[in-house]
């Protein structure tokens, strides 16, 4: 049987960076891994949304990215 092991969280910030010729959103994305995986999705949006405030761009959408290992038990 397998199992899930080694789970790694990734927070992704997408952030509005100016506007392309036809006036469309263009964006940015800013990465932070290895978030604690016992994190909420309260949390995380928490966590996400302050470090957005930390740029000077204006937030999107706050994205989490899971991955783990499976492996046999």
């Amino acid at each position: 049987m397998a199992q899930l092991r080694d789970k790694r969280i990734t927070l992704r910030v997408k952030l509005i960076n100016g506007l392309n010729a036809s006036g469309k959103p263009k964006y940015k994305m800013i990465s932070f891994k290895d978030i604690n995986p016992a994190i909420t999705e309260d949390q995380l949006l928490e966590l996400g949304t302050k470090l957005a405030s930390l740029q000077e761009l204006e937030l999107s959408e706050v994205y989490k990215s899971q991955v783990e290992k499976v492996v046999q038990a």
